[in-house]
């Protein structure tokens, strides 16, 4: 028989028990409820420093390069001078008649609108430097289509285009006159020049300094099919490095479009019609050059960096928050769609894209395509002269 005080004890022992237990679980709700609002802290503190707009090359930012530019004494935003940025002023003076084959369609397009400048975010230079072009000059959400009879020159293409980050499509025949040779090809052209001899796999971004069998991956191409990655490589390339002397069979050139300014070696990019590349913008100043098939671009200025706050950034590009302004997945990414200014058009084979840095661009194939690119070294020619 228990005594009153083994009762006691007995009692004392199980309300300690369960106190323990409680006190255990709040410590425990305490500690991950400060985690939470640490991690938030910090991510608002990272995301407010960079404003979204941070880009790295090989581990090394832009920033050094593409200075933040800090507004926060400033009470309205200022009308570009000339003496800031003397290229830029000249946009009024330029005269695109007689150009474009699609000249009513430029003219009639709508203006880019531009939000109030920042009092708390930061941007990078290229992102700023074109919302002040775009509250100081009407610019018109358009990608023109050069004439293919119109003959233009290296110097107007600097002067009309790169320097006023103006995109535009080119088609070859129009570089005839500065010795550009090159032609589209039809796959089954390409399947004469390059018979599917072997198999043969490609590596992601490795450099082709020397022959390179395109036979295989032609073949996979006219199939139509699919992307596949295995031990040994891919079926056919996604940006393989390659010099012009590896694609002799072809005609490729580099274009003739950026001056005595270096470029990258050139990227080969093949894929079959489900190909598509997610909503992104690049460091540099790029061409593409269409070899074969249609390749679909939504295109948006950087001042939409605003609407889309890239963050991911890596290897010279910055992926957007909205991976496909056609197709949103979600109400977050519905949001920002209907806010997103954007510019659809089809680039063809026989033709190429010049597109400015900071430009963001979602691709979609419609046709199994073959397409190249070069990107420009040092920086945007937004910025200063080419």
């Amino acid at each position: 028989m228990k005594t009153d005080y083994h009762r006691l004890i007995h009692r004392h022992g199980i309300n300690g028990k369960r106190n323990a237990a409680w006190t255990s679980r709040r410590l425990k709700y305490l500690y991950a409820v400060g985690v939470s609002i640490f991690t938030l802290v910090l991510l608002f503190l990272v995301y407010r420093k960079h404003g979204g707009e941070v880009k790295r090359v090989n581990g090394a930012s832009l920033e050094a390069q593409y200075p933040a530019y800090d507004d926060g004494n400033e009470t309205e935003p200022p009308r570009l001078k000339p003496d800031e940025l003397p290229h830029i002023a000249m946009k009024d003076m330029i005269d695109y008649s007689g150009m474009f084959e699609d000249e009513d369609s430029f003219r009639n397009a709508p203006i880019i609108r531009v939000l109030p400048e920042s009092k708390t975010r930061r941007y990078r230079d290229i992102v700023l430097q074109h919302e002040r072009y775009y509250r100081a000059h009407e610019t018109r959400l358009y990608v023109p289509k050069l004439k293919k009879d119109y003959q233009i020159t290296l110097d107007e293409f600097v002067e009309k285009f790169r320097k006023q980050g103006q995109p535009v499509i080119i088609p070859f025949e129009s570089l005839r006159s500065m010795n550009f040779t090159m032609k589209p090809y039809t796959i089954s052209e390409l399947q004469t020049i390059y018979p599917n001899t072997m198999r043969k796999s490609y590596k992601y971004g490795k450099a082709a300094v020397s022959y390179i069998d395109l036979g295989p991956a032609i073949a996979s191409l006219a199939r139509d099919r699919k992307l596949v990655k295995g031990k040994e490589g891919r079926n056919f390339p996604r940006k393989l490095k390659f010099t012009l002397n590896a694609v002799k069979k072809l005609d490729f050139q580099r274009p003739p479009l950026f001056n005595n300014q270096r470029t990258m070696l050139g990227s080969l990019w093949f894929g079959s019609t489900t190909a598509t590349t997610p909503n992104h913008c690049d460091c540099c100043d790029n061409v593409a050059i269409m070899v074969t098939g249609t390749k679909r671009w939504t295109v948006a200025p950087p001042s939409e960096s605003r609407i889309v706050k890239p963050t991911n950034c890596t290897g010279g590009l910055c992926w957007a928050n909205l991976e496909n302004p056609n197709r949103p997945k979600n109400n977050f990414e519905k949001k920002m769609a209907n806010s997103y200014q954007m510019f659809i058009f089809d680039l063809l084979p026989g033709e190429m894209l010049y597109l400015p840095a900071g430009w963001f661009h979602h691709v979609e194939n419609l046709t199994p395509t073959i397409m190249t690119n070069y990107w420009a070294r040092g920086g945007p020619a937004f910025l200063a002269d080419a």
